[in-house]
């Protein structure tokens, strides 16, 4: 018997001393994953920075580089069209290739945060976001310097200082007789040195495509894991109260993003590509932009920025317990050692993730909410892909400067409105049918904010033409036929759209048309169609600022209301639903929204755009960008779509309202209502993409 109770004993003691050299292993784990450095590399003078407040202020900056080059290809669209060729269906097609790599790893991010070192996952996404600005800028490097050159005639002696180059082609002067058309098959013209320029010409833009598409998608991978990541390691490290204040920070932070993006992508419009110092100006055809550069410098800082956040420890250090952080240590190694297959984990996340999403499925009030963000966000996706083409094009006026209206117009007021969202939900008591007659208020003034632009859109420029039109249609020909002898003699191609302003104060369609002979590096002049006989480059003024401006007021005010319904709706999508499934509402929601509204907007909107086209430019008989416009159709069309979603929306949310007036819902759920407002909607919604709930700017 005392044998027996010996032998306990020595069990008990063994027991006691496996658990304690456990917690000590725990200990030190701990102590491990609480400094901060990469491998061994742990000064003690870098431990200061294993706090809250040093993480927040490096993601921070890391977030906001991210979100500004996120929006940054946005406003130079009109730029890497120019230069490689690309259809605004093929812009589309870049721009949504964000949503396919996002969509790709959404599930997967959300599983592997539990198990990773968060840190460094983070880290490499920023070094994913800086990878893709160095891919996203190699097309610039691939051409030959020679085609940016500026060399050319003046008065049929050759200058060093200036060329007349327009994608690739000379301005067409009055002597100009070309033999090898825009149009012309290389097959056919051989090995000409016209056709072999058409070849190259047609790698580069295929080369150019693909490694954007590329870059855009690694973005939409590294945006997938940031989410995630962030929102599980703050909550570990402060108390739950503070997290939404954390977050909010964040979340903040990179709502200025799109607004830096717009900003800093017209001032590097303003830059020649080359960064040379040119007489010509920005509202010349011949101008190019230097897009490249802002993808350098945002990649570039975003891969320095990646360092220090991948030194952060795994765990902060912070006021919380250490009993709380031996406990997630615990759990945390646990998970990795127990861990199936990080597949079949994923195959059963993704069929628990459908499960949840029959539940949802079979919920109308979260199902209408659902539909009818999905069909506003197709809308505003692809008219915001494209909104500094637009404003370029509808406007006359250069990509700088559209890109600045758009910041501050735009941009400016989703920043606002977001915060005075967040302020009306803390004010007005969100219950569910003051819920949605809040929501039909914004969104049918952003619908009439949009619909006045059919009324604030500028003529159709009217070119004149010296010789026979032969291109165009009757009913919009592309300039304006004059009899008149002042163009005998002229070869000119009624394909070759190069615009300038006579002193007379019309628009020629190219020099030719106009009957110039001679030009210098910013005017041209011996024209003979034209009294003075002097002209400059690009389109006469029209007169239109006066509605530019009164448009842009309409699109702050459209903008500011669209930002006043982000919080209100994700609090009704999250007090919908039963308490158990709030989380993987916002997921399921997030993951819809993607893949039916940000992902297809830019595509379709992009193919409409091309449809309004008048001159497109070919090489090698192959259609490439546009040359001129509609305006007219491009306004009715853009805004015309843009107007139907928005309507369509507000219709199918307005049966939301008549729903609970039907079945006298005065409340959400039971138990909903027990949960901080605010507070959910800052740790719901993405940090990254505060773009994507709040990217409706």
């Amino acid at each position: 018997m005392n044998g027996h109770h010996k032998d306990n004993g020595e069990q008990l003691k063994n027991l006691a001393a496996a658990d304690d050299a456990d917690e000590l292993d725990v200990d030190v784990e701990i102590l491990k994953d609480t400094e901060c450095g990469l491998g061994s590399f742990r000064p003690k003078g870098l431990q200061i920075c294993a706090r809250i407040g040093a993480f927040i202020g490096v993601f921070s900056v890391s977030g906001l580089l991210t979100q500004t080059l996120t929006t940054y290809v946005n406003s130079q669209v009109s730029m890497l069209e120019k230069q490689f060729g690309f259809s605004s269906a093929e812009s589309g097609l870049l721009m949504s290739c964000n949503d396919i790599g996002f969509l790709c790893c959404a599930l997967f991010a959300g599983y592997i945060a539990k198990i990773v070192h968060i840190p460094r996952g983070l880290g490499i996404s920023t070094l994913l976001y800086g990878v893709c600005g160095i891919m996203c800028a190699l097309p610039y490097f691939l051409q030959d310097p020679a085609s940016y050159a500026l060399k050319g005639n003046t008065n049929g002696n050759v200058s060093k200082s200036i060329s007349f180059r327009s994608a690739g082609k000379e301005a067409p002067m009055c002597q100009n007789v070309s033999m090898f058309q825009d149009d012309t098959s290389c097959d056919m013209a051989g090995d000409t040195a016209e056709a072999n320029s058409g070849r190259e010409e047609l790698h580069i833009k295929s080369v150019a495509f693909a490694l954007i598409a590329f870059g855009m998608f690694l973005q939409g991978v590294g945006k997938s894991f940031r989410s995630p990541f962030v929102t599980l390691y703050i909550d570990d490290a402060v108390d739950k109260r503070k997290t939404g204040f954390y977050m909010g920070i964040l979340i903040g932070t990179g709502i200025f993003g799109p607004a830096l993006a717009y900003l800093l992508g017209g001032v590097f419009s303003r830059i020649y590509i080359t960064l040379e110092a040119v007489d010509i100006s920005p509202k010349d055809p011949r101008w190019l932009g230097a897009w490249w550069l802002g993808f350098l410098v945002f990649g570039g800082f975003a891969l320095l920025f990646s360092v220090p956040t991948m030194c952060f420890p795994r765990y902060l250090k912070s006021k919380k317990r250490k009993g709380d952080l031996v406990i997630i240590a615990k759990e945390r190694r646990l998970q990795r050692e127990t861990q199936v297959s990080v597949w079949k984990s994923l195959l059963l996340e993704m069929k628990e993730f459908v499960a949840t999403g029959g539940r949802l499925l079979r919920n109308p009030t979260y199902m209408i909410l659902i539909i009818s963000t999905v069909v506003n966000l197709v809308g505003v996706a692809g008219t915001m892909s494209f909104m500094p083409k637009y404003l370029a094009s509808q406007y006359t006026i250069p990509l700088w400067q559209a890109n600045i209206i758009l910041s501050l117009s735009s941009v400016s007021a989703v920043s606002l409105g977001t915060f005075l969202g967040g302020v009306m939900t803390r004010k007005i008591p969100m219950m569910p049918q003051t819920t949605v007659k809040m929501l039909l208020i914004f969104y049918t003034v952003n619908t009439v904010c949009i619909a006045a632009g059919f009324f604030l859109g500028c003529d159709q420029p009217m070119l004149v033409g010296g010789g026979p039109s032969n291109a165009g249609n009757a009913s919009m020909p592309l300039y304006q036929h004059i009899q008149s002898h002042c163009v005998d003699g002229c070869t000119c191609d009624a394909e070759q759209y190069f615009p300038i302003c006579g002193d007379d104060g019309r628009s020629y369609f190219s020099p030719c048309h106009a009957g110039c002979t001679g030009k210098s590096p910013t005017d041209f002049f011996n024209c003979t169609c034209i009294p003075s006989g002097h002209a400059e480059s690009g389109l006469c003024d029209q007169g239109c600022n006066g509605k530019l401006y009164a448009y842009a007021v309409f699109t702050f005010v459209g903008k500011l209301f669209t930002a006043f319904k982000i919080v209100p709706t994700v609090i009704a999508q999250i007090r919908c639903v039963q308490e158990t499934d709030r989380a993987a509402s916002t997921a399921f929601a997030s993951f819809v929204t993607s893949a039916l509204g940000w992902m297809p907007g830019p595509i379709i909107f992009g193919a409409i755009i091309d449809d309004t086209c008048l001159l497109w430019k070919y090489t090698c008989g192959e259609r490439q960008s546009c040359r001129l416009y509609d305006l007219a159709y491009f306004r009715n069309a853009i805004l015309g779509y843009g107007v139907i979603t928005s309507a369509l929306a507000t219709l199918i949310l307005s049966s939301l309202f008549f729903y609970f007036r039907y079945k006298n819902t005065t409340e959400w759920h039971q138990g909903a209502q027990k949960e901080d407002p605010v507070a959910d909607v800052e740790l719901i919604v993405n940090t990254d993409n505060a773009n994507d709930h709040v990217k409706e700017h």
